[in-house]
């Protein structure tokens, strides 16, 4: 987040999939990192609702491993 951030990029956080949901549907964003094992719904279910709801944004899909903090 910081990374993104100092590079000038606002960054919006949900901490789990219904919020991640509301936040596509409400803000719009232009790209997404996705947590593929988030909690409920799951990373998957939110990837399928986002394919449906906004075919063109870009989604970067990680394992929970694959996070660096």
């Amino acid at each position: 987040q910081m990374l993104l951030e100092s590079q000038g990029y606002r960054v919006v956080v949900a901490h789990d999939g219904a919020t991640a949901m509301r936040l596509v549907k409400d803000i719009k964003p232009d790209a997404m990192l996705l947590d593929s094992v988030m909690p409920e719904p799951n990373g998957m279910a939110v990837l399928g609702y986002v394919r449906d709801q906004s075919p063109g944004l870009p989604v970067k899909c990680l394992a929970e491993s694959q996070l660096v903090f």
